[in-house]
């Protein structure tokens, strides 16, 4: 995480469309792929545990 603190002036500030330079955007992410093998152990964990927690999300 990253914070940033502008001053309000810069905020407020108008620019010409010709001043800001073009950026290629960057490419997306690779895909990662997690191993069968480890989703079934960590499946068979959850389903032979006597009382399974599970906290999904923020």
């Amino acid at each position: 995480a990253a914070y940033i603190d502008l001053p309000a002036t810069l905020l407020r500030q108008q620019v010409s469309e010709k001043s800001i330079e073009k950026v290629l955007p960057c490419p997306p992410p690779p895909l990662i792929y997690p191993s069968p093998k480890i989703i079934e152990d960590a499946a068979n964990v959850i389903a032979h545990a006597q009382r399974p927690l599970v906290i999904v999300g923020k």
